[in-house]
């Protein structure tokens, strides 16, 4: 994937618009109620009317969330079309909108939370997206069989975040807040071509492709009103924060080759090369303070960067199928993760970013089993390992005006990432009764222990030090028994402790960076179809853990961001 989709470390996930029934007409309703306010309500259309494939949704949610200050609206709709022009070619059009406005409560101190994790320290903070996103794609396949696949696609989004930044050990001054304002205009295209062919009774096939993309983004920082509601203006028609444009350009080609040696054994070399120029232009306004908060400077900068580069990585699979319903599997391939001027120029006083920071390189390797057993039984099991270098982390600093620590992203050192993930599934139940009976009892389970640490630093405090957000033990499982149209579930969910800095330092006064502690989730449900109508009712969380995943060094922070305790919802779904 990281040939054909990208250059990015890590996997990949696929968004695809639903497309319609085969029917002429459908029409989905679903509403559903849960804890804290939660109102949802969705509803579709989708059919087939002669050559034209249709689908159309609408979304809206609302609710007040479990802690103060963090109610939210969000509405989304899409709509996706496909019309066939002819035996071997088709036309489908896209489109997706998003818009939702959120209040934000604020992050906790490690002590706010033990004490109460529903609490609030923050009334005045807010984020607001607007998102739209467009794409047309042409299908066409020739009479030879190979198939040829070109889409457009445009972006037009907004994104707005408004409060008070300072850390959440301190108290909010009711002073003007700061808002940060985002524009995202892109456009492009990906084109790809398949075909396959015989070569001694073997089929192999040939993928071509290539992308062309276009972005310019605008960004800027500045004051806005000292009120609590979500006024998104700047008090200024200047900036007196930051403002910048973020040009960029991306060709890139990619091929790929299936070589399908025997019936048992296949090989799949790919090579990709990037070309990729970034651009910021802008300036933004600094001011710095003696001890009693008197400013004794300020100034404007103007700042033009440019960054070209030239990449090109290549990739092996490899797959034996040893004994029917078995394959061993490996895998090689080179990344490369590309710095983002705009992430650069945002002004916080928790997190600053190294204005040296350099590019990613690295390559990940796999190798494992995987096999089946008709609808019975299914594992899955990989070794790996994920080589960076000049991994982008962070770290903790102290500013040496106010003697407070923040976090500091940098290039901390090489990293190696070593770690075996294990899937499984089986249903007890199909190995005493044939696969068409209407009991069926399927249990799973998925674990993940990873090694990931610093390597070759040249500086000892990282030396051998865990990379930050990964955790060691992930584990996901759970149980499922239905019966006909009656399903009841039971997921399990086990995260080890880790740590959210390089330093792996486990508390700060500021709670920004430290230790994230295990914790375990249940979640239970249950579902009944009868006919047209589907009832569904949950309890998330249920054994009410008090725990978090995430310490924010900005919105929606800063500080430890509490995880929601037990809470339950109902739903009712009508298909016609």
């Amino acid at each position: 994937a990281s040939l054909q989709f990208g250059t990015q470390f890590g996997g990949l996930l696929n968004f695809v618009l639903r497309k319609g029934g085969v029917d002429p007409f459908r029409f989905t309703y679903r509403q559903s109620k849960g804890s804290f306010g939660l109102d949802n309500f969705f509803a579709s259309v989708d059919g087939t009317v002669g050559k034209t494939n249709y689908f159309v949704f609408g979304n809206y949610k609302n609710g007040d969330d479990w802690r103060p200050n963090s109610n939210f609206n969000v509405f989304s709709t899409g709509a996706y079309i496909e019309q066939q022009i002819g035996k071997r070619t088709s036309i489908a059009l896209e489109y997706t909108k998003m818009h939702y406005l959120t209040q934000q409560p604020g992050g906790l101190t490690d002590a706010q939370f033990e004490i109460d994790p529903s609490i609030s320290y923050r009334d005045r903070n807010w984020f607001k997206v607007d998102w739209n996103l467009a794409a047309i794609q042409l299908n066409h396949t020739f009479q030879g069989g190979a198939k040829f696949n070109s889409r457009f696609f445009g972006l037009i989004a907004s994104r707005e975040a408004l409060g008070f930044l300072g850390q959440i050990n301190r108290v909010d001054p009711l002073a003007e807040r700061t808002l940060i304002s985002g524009v995202f205009r892109n456009i492009g295209n990906e084109t790809r071509w398949l075909k396959s062919y015989k070569v001694r009774q073997m089929i192999w096939s040939t993928l071509l492709g290539g992308r062309v993309y276009f972005g310019n983004n605008h960004s800027k920082q500045g004051l806005a009103s000292d009120g609590s509601g979500p006024d998104f203006s700047f008090i200024n028609d200047y900036t007196d924060g930051s403002d910048y444009r973020f040009p960029s350009s991306n060709y890139s080609v990619f091929a790929e080759h299936i070589f399908q040696l025997s019936e048992r054994f296949g090989i799949t070399p790919g090579i990709r090369y990037e070309h990729i120029d970034t651009k910021a232009s802008g300036e933004f306004y600094q001011t710095v303070s003696d001890l009693a908060g008197n400013i004794i400077f300020d100034s404007t900068f103007q700042e033009q960067r440019r960054d070209v580069r030239n990449i090109v990585i290549g990739g092996v699979g490899m797959n034996y199928k040893w004994i029917k319903g078995q394959q061993l599997y490996a895998n090689f391939s080179q990344n490369y993760r590309s710095i983002n001027f705009s992430d650069m120029q945002i002004q916080n006083p928790n997190f600053k970013i190294d204005p040296e920071l350099e590019d990613e390189k690295g390559f990940n390797v796999d190798m494992g089993i995987q096999g089946s057993k008709g609808k019975k039984f299914y594992y899955d099991v990989s070794f790996f390992g994920l080589y960076y270098a000049n991994r982008i982390g962070t770290t903790i600093e102290t500013d040496p005006v106010w003697f407070t620590t923040y976090q500091y992203r940098t290039n901390i050192a090489a990293s190696f990432t070593a770690g075996i993930e294990a899937f499984g599934e089986y249903d007890v139940l199909k190995f005493w009764k044939s696969d068409s009976s209407d009991w069926s009892l399927r249990v799973f389970g998925n674990l993940s222990l990873v090694d990931a640490r610093y390597i070759s630093s040249e500086v000892s405090a990282y030396d051998g030090k865990q990379v930050e957000l990964v955790p060691p033990i992930n584990l996901k499982s759970g149980i499922r028994l239905s019966y006909k149209k009656l399903v009841l579930s039971y997921q399990y969910s086990y995260t080890h402790q880790h740590f959210s800095d390089a330093t792996n330092s486990e508390s700060q006064a500021n709670a920004v960076n430290g230790l994230i502690p295990s914790y375990m989730v249940s979640d239970l449900s249950l579902r009944y179809s009868y006919k047209f109508i589907q009832v569904e009712t949950g309890v998330n969380n249920l054994l009410d853990e008090q725990y978090f995943t995430r310490r924010a060094s900005g919105y929606p922070g800063p500080g430890i961001l509490p995880s929601s305790p037990r809470n339950f919802y109902l739903a009712l779904q009508l298909q016609l």
